[in-house]
Parts: C-alpha cells; sequence; structure tokens
C-alpha cells in the first residue's frame, strides 16, 4: 500500500505548483497572525509553520537558489517579527500580558 502511493507521488511534477506554493505562504502568514492575536492555543501557530515550511519546499522546486534564500529571509525575518511584537506586548503592559499575567494580590 505504502509502495503504492509512493509510486504515485513520483508522477506529481512539483514546479508547476505555483498557485499552491502561494496559497500556502499565505495560509501560514494569516496563521501566524491568528496565532499572534490568539495566544495559547497553538495549533493555528503549528500549521502556519508547517505551511510556510511546504511553501518553501515547493518554492525550491521553482525558483533558483538565490530566490530560496531571499524567500526563506523573509519567512524568518516574518516570524521573528511576530515573536518581537508579542513579546513588546507581554512587557508593556499589553493584550498577551493580561492573558498571561496573574494581576490578584494574596492577603493585604
Amino acid at each position: 500500500m505504502l509502495y503504492q502511493i509512493l509510486n504515485f507521488l513520483t508522477f506529481i511534477d512539483l514546479s508547476k505548483m505555483v498557485a499552491l506554493t502561494i496559497v500556502l505562504f499565505i495560509l501560514g502568514i494569516i496563521l501566524v497572525v491568528i496565532e499572534m492575536i490568539t495566544p495559547g492555543v497553538g495549533v493555528p501557530g503549528v500549521l502556519g509553520v508547517l505551511s510556510l515550511i511546504g511553501g518553501i519546499i515547493l518554492a525550491s522546486q521553482q525558483v533558483p537558489p538565490l530566490v530560496l534564500v531571499l524567500i526563506i529571509a523573509l519567512v524568518l525575518l516574518f516570524i521573528a517579527a511576530m515573536l518581537y511584537i508579542i513579546y513588546k506586548s507581554a512587557i508593556e503592559g499589553g493584550r498577551v500580558s493580561k492573558l498571561l499575567m496573574l494581576n490578584t494580590k494574596i492577603g493585604n
């Protein structure tokens, strides 16, 4: 069974899947932003990163290596920017800090 699936997958030409590559990048960005807005769930963030990785893998079959390095750098820059925004929100009393910090005091 597994042999038949792998044999079928060898006939798929990944170099012609430009639309799927673009959809994976857009879906990945949207899911990472959703994870940033609703922290703590984890599923959108993981699926977003997996979509971005899938988009990079498909793009590797379609673009020259220099463009691929640029795409990878932009994806890493996007993820770093999202992490920075979450960090700043947690430090400066933003929405993330209100979700993560306990504001009640014990005793007097």
